[in-house]
């Protein structure tokens, strides 16, 4: 157990014992013996559970200190990243409060600290999945030995993946919070553009070797500009135009 959840655990109880004096446990034990806190923890879920039956089903359903199976918290962390991942794209790392979050993910809040030992924590795997998930049209492209680098062009600067921020790539919807985020969620960031440049150079090989490097990290920061600016803007027709001009600009340069 973690110990803010144990502080949050001893808040909770030191009122559950001053609000309920028989309940046999001492104030001093609460504040004093972790363990009291495990006790007054089981014994607030009986109570609620037979005065409160539909509040307790919901709020014990992902709290419980036991019983609660590996398999059931593997998926429940996984659902909890998985729309972390999208969340954190469409509304930014700070977009959202851990308690919404965690309600997107049909959980409750107090649950949270049993899948992560901080924000930071799942901030960073967040991160990670969605970088991951958002390069999957890039990385199904790359897989296609008849794969041009106009079809990359036109994937990302398409009017889908304007629209679509939560299941984009997250090259461009995160850049601004990655920036100033934890060492790992920049280190997956820059894994990422590192496998960007790959897949462009691969794709213009025809280009000098020399050049193919330099060009390739243009043609991205052209790729991840117009995104974020055509997203940007509230002039629809200002945002297609952006889209359009730096699609034509990058497969006259890179074709």
């Amino acid at each position: 157990m973690f110990p803010h959840h144990c502080r949050l655990l001893r808040s909770i109880s030191v009122r559950l014992v001053r609000d309920n004096p028989r309940c046999g446990l001492s104030l001093c034990s609460v504040l004093c013996d972790e363990r009291s806190i495990i006790i007054i923890q089981s014994w607030r879920e009986r109570q609620w559970r037979h005065q409160r039956p539909n509040l307790a089903a919901a709020f014990f359903a992902d709290n419980r200190p036991m019983g609660h199976s590996k398999v059931e918290k593997a998926e429940s962390h996984e659902r909890i990243v998985k729309v972390a991942a999208g969340v954190f794209r469409e509304l930014g790392i700070n977009g959202i409060s851990l308690a919404d979050l965690m309600q997107c993910a049909g959980l409750t809040h107090g649950g949270f600290y049993r899948h992560f030992g901080s924000r930071d924590d799942l901030v960073a795997e967040a991160v990670e999945r969605a970088l991951k998930d958002g390069s999957a049209v890039a990385d199904s492209i790359a897989a296609n030995p008849r794969s041009t680098i106009g079809a990359v062009v036109d994937a990302y600067l398409s009017l889908a993946h304007r629209e679509n921020v939560a299941s984009g790539c997250a090259v461009t919807a995160l850049a601004n919070d990655v920036a100033r985020s934890t060492d790992r969620a920049r280190s997956a960031y820059s894994l990422q553009v590192r496998r960007y440049v790959d897949l462009i150079m691969r794709l213009i090989e025809h280009m000098p070797l020399k050049k193919r490097r330099s060009v390739a990290l243009a043609a991205l920061a052209t790729l991840v500009g117009a995104v974020s600016m055509a997203r940007a803007v509230n002039d629809d027709t200002l945002s297609r135009e952006i889209l359009k001009s730096a699609a034509d600009d990058l497969k006259a340069r890179l074709a």
